[in-house]
């Protein structure tokens, strides 16, 4: 029983610290009406009341040390429970059973870490866009997640725009000079050619580019 209602205090803690602070209350109020039937006077009657007891926060802090010793003793005694059942189980026969299962399901659990972390990866393709794709295991194929055109501010856009139009990454900063193109290649994190071609009616990356590279050899 006294198990059980320590269980409960751990879950009703603030619970608790409000019947404590009722209850000294009370004790209180009970300490001052003695003293002033005794002709004490007010203050004086308060403070013999109080003086034994201390300030509530002290009465509150004694109380959570009392709380804590009782939970330390509560995880002790969980503990020493169970080390007692592992002690049984492993002189048992069917110990040996349970350490071999749990080996087996560490190594697997280590191979499983391996094999996706093999498997699920993020590939580049720098003529077509950005491609991710991750392969399934169950059917046994790469299921595409994400396939278009990197965002502006990535490095896979300054390796595209080399490798389709001829622009270095010294001029990917003058590249963006259209707003339009700003503002549809920040609201879509995964922008492809095709959508901005049909978006815009032409290739705004090709034309952005041309510009680019117009400044470029004016300077």
């Amino acid at each position: 029983m006294s198990w059980w209602m320590r269980v409960k205090a751990l879950f009703k803690r603030r619970q608790l610290d409000r019947d404590l602070e009722d209850e000294l209350a009370f004790h209180l109020a009970m300490r001052e009406a003695k003293n002033r039937a005794r002709d004490m006077e007010g203050v004086e009657a308060r403070y013999a009341a109080r003086r034994p007891f201390g300030t509530l926060r002290g009465s509150r802090k004694r109380a959570g040390k009392r709380g804590a010793s009782c939970r330390w003793k509560l995880v002790g005694m969980i503990c020493a429970t169970e080390r007692e059942r592992l002690r049984r189980i492993r002189g048992s026969r069917g110990g040996a059973f349970v350490k071999v299962r749990k080996k087996a399901a560490l190594v697997v659990g280590i191979l499983a870490l391996v094999v996706c972390a093999e498997l699920i990866r993020e590939y580049t393709a720098p003529m077509r866009g950005r491609l991710k794709a991750r392969y399934d295991v169950w059917r046994g194929h790469y299921a595409v997640l994400a396939y278009g055109l990197p965002p502006p501010w990535r490095p896979q856009y300054a390796h595209l725009l080399r490798e389709r139009y001829g622009i270095e990454v010294r001029t990917i900063a003058l590249c963006i000079v259209s707003e339009t193109l700003r503002s549809y290649a920040d609201s879509y994190d995964e922008v492809s050619a095709a959508a901005a071609s049909h978006k815009f009616g032409h290739d705004v990356f090709k034309e952005c580019a041309e510009v680019a590279r117009s400044q470029w050899e004016q300077r």
